[in-house]
């Protein structure tokens, strides 16, 4: 029984991931931590002047820690001729202070750097 979970985990790390699926683990990941307010593990998965800028801009952007994320959906990951993919994210949030909820969409740019994707911009499509 030990040499047949050994066997299949070493197949397993063998195999590795694929690069589609190791950009879509990446996209869940930092969409994921944005989510639950994770916000310095997520800039983990970005590029260093971009992390520079959202961790610059982190009070900003949450209204001084009032903005609640309720929910995201990955709905489009399309491939660049450059390597690299646009990903668009539908949010959805609320403030603290007011519980209207507000819905954005968004194109993330993600690139390979030394062999990890990373996020390196994002920018609102429609604004609420």
């Amino acid at each position: 029984m030990r040499t047949l979970i050994l066997s299949t985990l070493l197949a397993a790390c063998a195999g590795g991931l694929s690069d589609s699926d190791q950009l879509a683990e990446a996209i869940s990941h930092f969409n994921d931590d944005v989510r639950w307010g994770n916000y310095e593990s997520a800039s983990l998965l970005m590029a260093p002047a971009a992390r520079r800028a959202f961790l610059g801009n982190l009070n900003e952007t949450t209204h001084g820690g009032e903005l609640q994320s309720a929910d995201y959906e990955v709905v489009g990951i399309a491939p660049q001729r450059n390597g690299g993919a646009l990903v668009r994210v539908d949010r959805a949030w609320y403030l603290l202070s007011d519980s209207e909820l507000h819905r954005g969409s968004f194109v993330q740019r993600w690139e390979r750097h030394d062999g990890d994707w990373l996020m390196v911009g994002e920018r609102e499509l429609s604004p609420n």
